[in-house]
């Protein structure tokens, strides 16, 4: 597989690849190799993956019109197909529209119908609390031009119970305070003479 990716790329990085084609094979160009031929296709894998994309959209669609933002996890996603997807397909489907399991529900139509779980349990809430912290304090990390591995300290009026650790995990935060005002500043390093 690398050395039909290097051959794929050759016409576009040409001196790259080319180092990296001659440490490999020991040969002195990738550049008079044939072209990789394609693999074997799985049309049941690209007809799962057009039904993926068509309950995705749907999902979104809902979410939009109960006004719940895609960073709020859901308990459940219930769909219904002719046939059931794939398990992988069904973790790429929970992936993309954030609900913690995908449920198939067989139907007769053709028409794929969805059906989200709007309940959020206290964990759920939390979790999602936590998550729009996550992109606030990345949103001033980015105002503040700061790097994304510069440690920098927060202020937060509260912080969900449990997910204090993912929090500071996530945004690089030294210290991670509960006060009255959102905050962030740099860590100073200071170098002792």
């Amino acid at each position: 597989p690398l050395l039909q990716l290097t051959t794929s790329l050759a016409p576009f990085t040409a001196f790259r690849v080319e180092s990296i084609y001659r440490t490999l094979t020991g040969e002195e160009s990738g550049q008079l190799n044939d072209w990789p031929t394609a693999g074997e296709i799985d049309i049941k894998l690209i007809s799962e993956m057009k039904q993926a994309r068509e309950i995705v959209e749907l999902t979104h669609h809902q979410r939009k019109d109960q006004g719940v933002k895609l960073r709020q996890p859901l308990a459940t996603l219930t769909y219904s197909l002719v046939t059931k997807l794939s398990g992988e397909v069904e973790q790429v489907i929970a992936g993309e529209v954030n609900v913690k399991q995908v449920i198939f529900a067989k139907t007769t139509t053709e028409q794929g119908l969805v059906d989200l779980d709007f309940v959020l349990t206290p964990e759920l809430a939390a979790e999602g609390t936590a998550r729009g912290l996550i992109r606030q304090i990345q949103d001033e990390r980015k105002t503040l031009h700061l790097d994304r591995t510069a440690q920098i300290d927060v202020t937060l009026p509260s912080v969900p119970q449990g997910w204090e650790d993912e929090i500071k995990r996530a945004t690089q935060i030294r210290t991670l305070q509960v006060g009255k005002d959102f905050g962030v500043e740099e860590v100073s390093i200071r170098k002792v003479s």
